[in-house]
């Protein structure tokens, strides 16, 4: 049957069919969008969470370590495995200068693009940056560098 030969109260019956069908269309595709967005949102606030968290767990043994003079490879070495497993993250600790200090994955250890020095002018970008972070791609590995501990030499240049 076509809409042209059905009865007025068929016609109008099929229009409100219709009519709430493309409502219910709109509202879904709206609200898909609506939660995709925020699951997107919210991830990210999350990962930015646990950056937060694990900058301030390499921080803490940073700060430890300096407190009672213990060389940075010494003081990373029996921590940074536990704290790269609690954040299930593999973390890789390099100096200032961009030497490779310690890695929280015993196996990235022997890897020659992980022991691999940091060029100079990333390490400028790091300070140059807002945030004191930015993304890289460091072969077949990709994360973020991040300046967490200045000693006030560097506190006084970058002011």
């Amino acid at each position: 049957m076509s809409l042209r030969k059905a009865t007025l109260s068929q016609q109008i019956f099929f229009s409100m069919i219709g009519l709430i069908s493309l409502a219910l269309l709109t509202v879904t595709v709206f609200n898909i969008t609506q939660i995709k967005n925020d699951t997107t949102k919210y991830n990210e606030e999350r990962l930015s969470r646990k950056d937060r968290a694990v900058a301030k767990s390499i921080e803490a043994i940073i700060n430890l370590g300096s407190r009672y003079n213990v060389d940075l490879h010494t003081a990373f070495k029996p921590i940074l495995e536990d704290v790269g497993y609690i954040h299930k993250l593999k973390i890789n600790i390099y100096s200032l200068q961009g030497k490779f200090i310690w890695s929280s994955d015993t196996t990235l250890i022997n890897d020659s693009f992980i022991k691999k020095p940091i060029p100079n002018n990333i390490i400028q970008q790091c300070f140059a940056s807002r945030e004191k972070k930015i993304k890289y791609e460091k072969g077949k590995y990709f994360g973020t560098y991040r300046i967490l501990f200045q000693d006030n030499n560097i506190k006084k240049l970058t002011s």
